[in-house]
């Protein structure tokens, strides 16, 4: 892969988390508006903030040590990614470069288009369902939602409760999370059932407060919560039931990045340094123990099967590795980059039991999937 186009898909892999570092820094200015997942007008109601303190930190383990346990991958086509990649075990869905169309392949194949000056900013290929959110330039408009019935082919639009003009995005399963708002109106995080085709409202942001970092496993819905704190906004990591939120146990005050809830735990990471928001320090409990997971990517955060998933760069003369928290306490080395050399992952997709990486690097590009345990 040139440096060139290394560095476009760089610039792409760290594009959420810039934009969102600098919304959390602006949140409480009077003259700008946040770029992406917009705290509510200042007239708004919502839930009682979280507080930036968490529960008192259980034992901690200290530093764990991954071991090596390669996942059976197969590559997906030749190179790299031209796009985002989600595979099943009979689907596929990928969105183009310039997130003008999304294509699902399977039995058939069918395209879906972003719509008159829109763009694919999110895409989800669940068991059951292919998922494509597409927004307007100007982030005015509600975003437009696609949902295609992979049984039928039968496509529907996602309208209630009607999806923002912008805002994060989780799914996992038959559950869909996004932030429901119009401009100047409560920011609500909302819910919606694919199976029942059903959805509703449940936690809404304070006044001058927001939510990010949207994440869906089997065992909850956790997010990211923050304030309008200057200069940089006090985040707090929480697990969402209905309109309440619950401060995650053991998270650094204030610096949570993202997390995901596990069988007896969670998996986050925290940001120390503000200006380099693409590096998080990874932990995990269970059990009533806290574990440092070392150095990982932001945004990387995924579930799939039965266990949490992470990504790490590599250095010069080094690998892109993926990691896995298993249900037993450990942490796995299950994928590593091609050759030697700088190299990272894109966003790791699951769908079912079928995990999508792409990796871009000095060594070589490729795209591959595996069948995860679980």
């Amino acid at each position: 892969m040139r440096a060139g186009n290394r560095a476009g898909h760089r610039a792409g892999h760290l594009a959420v988390a810039v934009v969102l570092a600098a919304t959390l820094a602006g949140c409480g200015s009077d003259d700008t508006e946040p770029a992406a997942d917009p705290s509510p007008a200042s007239g708004s109601s919502g839930t009682p903030a979280p507080s930036g303190s968490s529960s008192p930190s259980s034992p901690d383990s200290g530093m764990v040590e991954p071991t090596t346990n390669l996942l059976d991958w197969s590559a997906i086509g030749r190179g790299a990614a031209q796009g985002v990649v989600h595979t099943g075990a009979d689907w596929s869905l990928t969105i183009d470069t310039n997130g003008t169309t999304a294509t699902l392949g399977g039995t058939e194949s069918t395209e879906i288009p972003a719509g008159q000056d829109r763009r694919i900013v999110d895409s989800f290929l669940t068991s059951t369902t292919a998922v494509v959110v597409a927004q307007d330039a100007a982030e005015q408009k509600p975003q437009q939602v696609t949902l295609v019935d992979l049984a039928s082919g039968e496509q529907s639009r996602l309208t209630s409760p009607p999806p923002g003009p912008g805002g994060p995005w989780a799914a996992y399963d038959d559950t869909v999370a996004y932030a429901s708002y119009r401009p100047g109106s409560d920011y609500c995080l909302a819910t919606y059932d694919l199976a029942s085709s059903t959805g509703e409202k449940g936690y809404c942001a304070p006044e001058r407060h927001g939510f990010s970092n949207l994440t869906l496993s089997p065992h909850g819905l956790s997010m990211m919560a923050f304030d309008d704190k200057r200069p940089v906004s006090c985040r707090t990591l929480v697990d969402v039931d209905g309109a309440e939120v619950t401060p995650i146990e053991g998270v650094d005050e204030c610096k949570g990045w993202e997390a995901v809830a596990t069988a007896d735990g969670h998996v986050w990471s925290v940001v120390r340094k503000q200006n380099q928001v693409e590096v998080g320090d990874f932990h995990a409990s269970s059990g009533g123990t806290t574990y440092d997971l070392g150095e990982g990517a932001t945004n990387s955060l995924t579930w799939c099967g039965d266990s949490a998933y992470f990504s790490r760069d590599a250095d010069k003369g080094g690998k892109a590795r993926l990691l896995r928290w298993t249900p037993d306490a450990t942490l796995e080395i299950v994928y590593e980059s091609p050759g030697n050399g700088e190299a990272f992952l894109g966003q790791p997709s699951c769908t079912g039991n079928v995990l999508t990486v792409s990796a871009y690097g000095e060594g070589g590009d490729e795209v591959v999937s595996a069948t995860v345990p679980g």
